[in-house]
């Protein structure tokens, strides 16, 4: 195996012994680079090939070339380490994948190559999703980078395909709260930050201190949107970062160990500031089994406290509903087009869900979530009918 000898050498033959480990790690490594910048499911190379390559990349740096014999042998070296080598690369030949894969057009069996630890589609999706959640472009740039070379991919692939940048991206920096947060989950310890909310500032010849949203400003006459940090401090045991239609979130508690009675806060990450680990209130990983997809999926938009169930009639269809609700429960009505649906949610944020669609949905159930609409749309039709 590569890196690992039997052999014990003498002192006089110790300087000699570490130059041909040193000359075979390297060689290793450059068959390895060459592989995953070079190869892939779709095009392999052949040991002849590489050698061929790798001996004219030897010649400009003036070193002794490998023989075909000896890239064989470290070819299969690298195939016995599996998914063990970094970042979860394989190096394979066609002929591994048995008799229902054949090579690829051009291909032999026998060719190599490099498997990544994500496909190019893979790597698609994730850098997209980066993109669409309204990281900072710089950082975005940076992560989707980092995608590209784990799928062994240039970075310039990427630019292919075009997702529209959102107009108010996140601060550049997210990444390291994130970092920040994701180990005091990991660790089970409380946490304390400030959290910023959006104001607007007068803007005019002297500049402003404060950072505005975006660069070059977005307001309207001299008027310009901000975040500002509130002086109120918070402490919490972070339990989980999720998305949620296109905003990045933390869900926190004062208890270290989230359960069904545990009222739940919700912080948009990109908002918060000078984030910092409690030392001292390590409670260890908490291991919970709490559903947190579930506790997601109840809430089109996150408000604390218990779900209930709730039943509406929607005229139309249901895609609406199954882009909000993934478990929902619903069934046809005698009327062509109608659908009766029930669905676990927090009340406060189905008021505003049902609103959101209230040309096509009816809240049937419970009475008094169906009455708090009604109020609130009588609330709004009589600002309708005044004038302004």
């Amino acid at each position: 195996m590569i890196g690992y000898y039997e052999d014990n050498p003498t002192q006089g033959d110790a300087t000699q012994e570490n130059s041909r480990r040193y000359t075979q790690r390297t060689s290793v490594l450059m068959i390895l680079k060459y592989l995953v910048e070079n190869t892939g499911a779709d095009h392999g190379v052949s040991a002849l090939r590489l050698t061929k390559d790798l001996a004219a990349a030897s010649a400009r740096h003036m070193q002794k070339p490998l023989s075909e014999r000896t890239v064989r042998e470290y070819l299969h070296d690298l195939k016995r380490l599996g998914a063990s080598l970094p970042f979860g690369i394989q190096v394979r030949r066609f002929k591994d994948l048995g008799e229902d894969t054949p090579p690829p057009s051009g291909g032999r069996a026998t060719d190599w190559y490099a498997s990544p630890a994500i496909s190019p589609a893979q790597m698609r999706l994730l850098a997209d999703a980066l993109q669409m959640s309204r990281f900072h472009p710089d950082d975005v740039s940076d992560l989707r980078a980092l995608l590209a070379t784990l799928a062994g991919l240039e970075p310039e692939r990427l630019e292919r395909g075009q997702v529209l940048q959102s107009d108010r991206p996140m601060f550049r920096g997210v990444p390291a709260t994130i970092d920040i947060l994701d180990s005091a989950v990991s660790g089970g310890q409380k946490i304390r930050f400030h959290y910023a909310h959006v104001v607007l500032r007068q803007v005019g010849p002297q500049k402003d201190s404060r950072r505005p949203i975006q660069k070059g400003g977005i307001g309207i006459g001299r008027y310009q949107p901000f975040l500002e940090k509130t002086e109120k401090e918070y402490e919490f045991y972070p339990y989980s970062m999720v998305f949620k239609k296109g905003d990045y979130y933390l869900i926190a508690g004062v208890d270290p160990q989230p359960g069904e009675q545990t009222k739940m806060f919700h912080f948009v990450i990109d908002r918060i500031c000078d984030i910092e680990i409690l030392d001292d209130s390590a409670v260890g990983h908490f291991g919970t089994d709490f559903d947190f997809a579930r506790y997601v999926n109840e809430r089109p938009y996150f408000y604390g406290g218990q779900a209930v169930e709730v039943e509406y009639r929607v005229i139309g269809g249901l895609d609406g509903t199954f882009s909000w609700f993934p478990n929902a429960q619903a069934r046809p009505d005698r009327t062509a087009g109608q659908f009766t649906v029930r669905v676990k949610v927090q009340p406060d944020a189905m008021v505003w869900w049902a609103l959101q669609y209230a040309e096509s949905v009816e809240v049937l159930s419970p009475p008094e979530l169906r009455d708090r609409i009604a109020k609130t749309l009588e609330k709004t039709l009589e600002k309708y009918q005044a004038k302004p």
